[in-house]
């Protein structure tokens, strides 16, 4: 069930919320038609994995896979066409007014695009890292990661390259409630570190574990300056640990 909601959540286009029961009930009746424009030949090239709905439930975008060439779709229209759209970089800010998401031209160039512009373009040397685009809850702000041709990490954050490590943990970048800071997982002289601000943490450990396994996340903020997360450290033993942020 979870797979139809991921093709068929597509929008809104009458500018109407939907749930997942009424989306459920029109998938049943065969009713999706009559309220996006997306073609039966659309339903079947598209990138399930690349569907993404906006908070407010107004605004839907996907990626349409057609003769080699990968289209970005907004509300039901093409609106961009590329060499590749990186599937699982498309992202709305929480306050549903942003789309962003990375594509690659021809010629192997990367963009990062933001509403349409191109919030920043990558070198040839820089390999986009999906999955890692993330907007910061004030919608102000974008961070990712991308691979230097070194095999050296690097999170991208406000437009700068910030903190070359021997790795990053993709899915971990994660920005404070008030949008101050951000804070990710990299490992350094093979061990993990918690950064913050592109500062390491006093601590390294084998393995930083999911705090929260439902949500796939290994950071949790309780407050605007105060998350914890759990480490793993040789030997075995785990700690809760906690970081309290400067203001």
């Amino acid at each position: 069930m979870r797979r139809i909601l991921m093709i068929f959540a597509l929008v809104l286009l009458t500018g109407n919320v939907f749930s997942e029961t009424d989306l459920i009930k029109m998938f049943l009746e065969d009713k999706l038609t009559e309220v996006t424009n997306i073609s039966e030949g659309d339903v079947l090239a598209l990138v399930p994995e690349s569907v993404v709905v906006s908070r407010d439930g107004k605004n839907a975008a996907f990626i349409v896979n057609r003769v080699g060439k990968m289209f970005l779709t907004f509300n039901g229209k093409y609106q961009a066409e590329y060499d590749h759209i990186y599937t699982y970089s498309l992202v709305f800010s929480s306050d549903s007014r942003h789309f962003a998401y990375a594509a690659r031209n021809v010629d192997n160039i990367t963009f990062i695009m933001l509403d349409r512009k191109i919030y920043r373009q990558e070198s040839r040397d820089n390999t986009f890292m999906d999955d890692s685009l993330v907007f910061s809850p004030n919608g102000k702000r974008i961070a990712y990661v991308v691979k230097r041709y070194n095999g050296k990490y690097v999170v991208v954050l406000d437009k700068e390259e910030i903190c070359e490590l021997e790795e990053i943990d993709v899915g971990s970048i994660v920005f404070s409630p008030d949008s101050k800071h951000v804070i990710y997982i990299g490992k350094q002289w093979k061990e993990w570190v918690v950064f913050v601000n592109g500062k390491p943490g006093a601590e390294n450990f084998d393995e930083i574990l999911y705090i929260d396994r439902k949500n796939n996340k290994k950071i949790m903020f309780v407050s605007s300056n105060t998350l914890y997360y759990l480490a793993k450290r040789m030997g075995g033993h785990i700690d809760l640990m906690k970081i309290v942020l400067i203001r």
